[in-house]
């Protein structure tokens, strides 16, 4: 059986960190918004701009398969309004990365 290890994304915080939504991760997202679109949502709201509780929780998921020490009081601490569209877009692009492919992509 071949070791499969995700590495996610690298993002430069206070250190080199890597986001990663493991089935864990999912899982937690699925309880707190009923899915993962739903969670997908929060960050990119229709309307307004996302609420920022929503994006620390959501990072802090993303990395905390990578430092099992952090809080998301930590993760907080780690995002400031010079980072937080990086942030964002970040948590987006490895959400995307963690989703299964749609039958229809696996056939193009």
């Amino acid at each position: 059986m071949n070791d499969i290890k995700q590495t996610g994304i690298t993002v430069k915080l206070d250190k080199e960190r890597h986001i990663i939504f493991d089935l864990n991760a999912l899982c937690e997202l699925e309880e707190k918004y009923n899915s993962i679109d739903k969670a997908l949502e929060r960050l990119t709201p229709k309307e307004g701009i996302p609420k920022m509780k929503d994006i620390r929780y959501i990072f802090y998921l993303g990395l905390k398969s990578d430092d099992k020490e952090l809080t998301e009081e930590k993760v907080g601490s780690l995002i400031n309004l010079s980072n937080i569209n990086i942030v964002t877009d970040v948590i987006g692009s490895a959400m995307m990365g963690s989703l299964p492919e749609s039958n229809n992509e696996k056939n193009k």
